[in-house]
């Protein structure tokens, strides 16, 4: 039951799966956050809500 209560947590938008992609699969680069939404193609406002977000939940 804490596991899917913990992936519906982190996994609520689709802009935080983009993230969350990026993120796993190259782990060891740094970004600025204007390079993460051209890289999601999302709008800036859902990309910084996203990370504060991921932060709050201690992924990032």
């Amino acid at each position: 039951m804490k596991v899917e209560t913990s992936l519906k947590t982190i996994l609520t938008s689709k802009t935080r799966c983009k993230l969350i992609n990026i993120f796993f699969t190259r782990p060891r680069e740094l970004y600025f956050v204007r390079q993460l939404v051209r890289l999601c193609g999302e709008e800036i406002n859902s990309v910084r809500r996203e990370l504060s977000s991921l932060k709050n939940i201690n992924l990032l």
